[in-house]
């Protein structure tokens, strides 16, 4: 059984279940956690079964059990905002983490065109969920002295002219600064892929 740190709407517990792996996922959101239970419909019973989920806060996070493994994909890591906020989502996986058990995650190489702001349009997509024809505006404001970037995302419909703001903040952690972390926290880099692109992805275990 993996414990997976922000399952969202399980796209990688899923696939996890699909092969025979038993996935725990915690998520402190609750419409991810219902967009999870429809999917988890759509998927045979037995795959469905071997997703778990909960509604819990990864940084106060206390189970009384331990794991093999301990997932945090697709820079799950970057909604922990502060240095406070990161040390206790990393005591969490201390205290899940066996002995001999890893903890891989992976985390966005900040990209300097955004950190230096601006804004960018799209003029035609469909809405992921009505299907009306829109027009997407995002804007990209980053507070140097907190490290954390503001993506404010406008869609408008080209029709009705209604509109929808949605706003995402993303911690921005630089290599270094993601191995000092790691380093200070108690955990050791036994591997680091540059092969997702725009990301680094990182395998851990905890030091002796």
């Amino acid at each position: 059984t993996l414990l997976e740190l922000g399952v969202c709407d399980g796209r990688v517990a899923l696939a996890l279940a699909e092969k025979d792996r038993r996935v725990l996922g915690v998520d402190a959101s609750a419409p991810m956690l219902e967009a999870l239970q429809a999917r988890k419909r759509e998927c045979s019973s037995t795959v469905a079964a071997r997703v778990t989920a909960m509604h819990a806060d990864a940084r106060t996070l206390r189970l009384r059990r331990s794991f093999e493994r301990v997932v945090q994909p697709f820079n799950g890591i970057a909604h922990f905002h502060d240095h406070a906020a990161l040390h206790e989502l990393l005591a969490t996986v201390r205290a899940h983490l066996a002995p001999d058990g890893l903890f891989a995650f992976d985390v966005m190489i900040p990209d300097l065109r955004l950190l230096a702001g601006g804004a960018s349009s799209i003029p035609r997509v469909e809405h992921p969920r009505t299907g009306a024809v829109c027009r997407v505006e995002e804007r990209y404001d980053y507070d140097a002295i907190r490290q954390v970037l503001t993506v404010t995302t406008t869609l408008v419909e080209r029709e009705s002219g209604a509109r929808q703001t949605l706003e995402l903040r993303l911690r921005q952690l630089f290599p270094q600064e993601t191995s000092l972390l790691l380093e200070t926290q108690g955990f050791e880099v036994i591997e680091r892929s540059e092969e997702l692109g725009d990301s680094l992805a990182y395998v851990c275990r905890l030091r002796d």
